[in-house]
């Protein structure tokens, strides 16, 4: 990904922290879909299930942080934004 850096002061490539955990958090969001059709049935299990879409649902946050995380700079670490010509168009 192509981004400028404005402590360098040219364009650099743009690198995630994380970027095994970006391509996982995405997957994140689709782990309940198969469990929709029963979720009448989890919503009143007070045992296991519903303590367990309180787990899941405690998850969000952190992996909206992960998807969240601006790119940074390759050379210099600094938080990359996207190329002004690029955001321009």
């Amino acid at each position: 990904m192509h981004a400028y850096c404005e402590r360098c002061g040219h364009e650099v490539e743009g690198v995630y922290r994380r970027p095994v955990h970006r391509k996982w958090a995405k997957f994140y969001f689709l782990l309940p879909i198969p469990f929709l059709p029963v979720v009448p049935m989890m919503a009143s299990d007070f045992i296991i299930c519903l303590p367990g879409i309180m787990v899941y649902l405690l998850g969000v946050g952190p992996v909206l942080g992960i998807l969240r995380d601006p790119p940074h700079c390759s050379d210099c670490g600094a938080i990359a934004r996207a190329h002004p010509a690029v955001s321009a168009a």
